[in-house]
């Protein structure tokens, strides 16, 4: 079951669309909090930028350790807990920042 025609031709179910509906309220709530009211200001959008892109990084790194060729010794698997630890760090920072502007 689809809520609307655009729904139903793009093949999203109900329940689809209600979660993009509200994603779009959230985002229209979020902008009315940033530009209106100035809640969060710049400055707090550009520090979680940052955080977002040293978990995007942080990532990355890991990703690019797991699809490279190597060997499973004991280098490895400290270079993998390093990053890995490393992308725990940087996503729970941006997370936490992201509740503390946002919630």
């Amino acid at each position: 079951m689809a809520l609307s025609e655009d729904g139903a031709r793009r093949q999203r179910s109900a329940l689809q669309e209600l979660q993009a509906m509200q994603q779009s309220v959230a985002d229209a709530t979020r902008r009315v909090e940033i530009e209106v009211l100035e809640v969060v200001t710049s400055e707090d959008l550009e520090g979680l930028s940052d955080l977002n892109q040293a978990y995007k990084q942080a990532e990355t790194t890991l990703r690019s350790l797991i699809e490279s060729e190597h060997v499973i010794d004991l280098d490895y698997v400290d270079r993998y807990k390093a990053a890995a630890e490393a992308e725990e760090r940087a996503r729970t920072a941006a997370l936490d920042r992201w509740r503390d502007l946002f919630e």
